[in-house]
């Protein structure tokens, strides 16, 4: 618990500063991007064009929902803060362009509901928790890849 509590207090910090990073940024909806004009497009592509195209409900409920998600460009590494719903968009899905930007965002949304967000969020996981529920996750994701036929060997990643 204390260190969910001390990863949800660093993710805080790192989501004010991503606005301060430099670079472009643009809301769509409840989400936020953050990173060079190009990332930027390409994450405005996936959600307005790619998951319009294979699940136009659920565009609408990330974009009009209770969450709010943000997502920021990074070269190396990733960094997650999943009860904060702040997300790096690692090099090995965004050079997919937006059809690996837009699966990784919906599976970001789907770990962020079954997780919960905020800091009520925070207190209750724990590691065992936390392996459950992204299990949970892992496989709502997979459904979703099947029901909507989304191109590519993505399932694989999820199981």
């Amino acid at each position: 618990m204390i260190r969910s509590l001390g990863f949800h207090i660093l993710g805080r910090v790192f989501l004010v500063l991503t606005s301060f990073w430099g670079g472009a940024s643009r809301s769509v909806g409840k989400i936020k991007f953050y990173g060079p004009e190009t990332f930027i497009e390409q994450c405005s592509s996936a959600i307005n064009e790619e998951l319009e195209k294979y699940d136009k409900s659920l565009k609408e409920k990330i974009l009009s929902g209770k969450i709010n998600l943000t997502f920021f460009h990074i070269n190396d590494g990733y960094a997650m803060f999943y009860t904060v719903g702040l997300y790096s968009v690692p090099k090995q899905i965004w050079s997919y362009g937006s059809l690996g930007i837009c699966q990784y965002m919906v599976f970001r949304y789907i770990q962020t509901l079954e997780i919960g967000i905020g800091l009520s969020s925070a207190l209750k996981d724990n590691s065992q928790r936390h392996k459950v529920l992204m299990k949970n996750a892992r496989a709502k994701m997979t459904a979703w890849l099947i029901q909507v036929k989304y191109p590519g060997a993505w399932i694989d990643c999820y199981k």
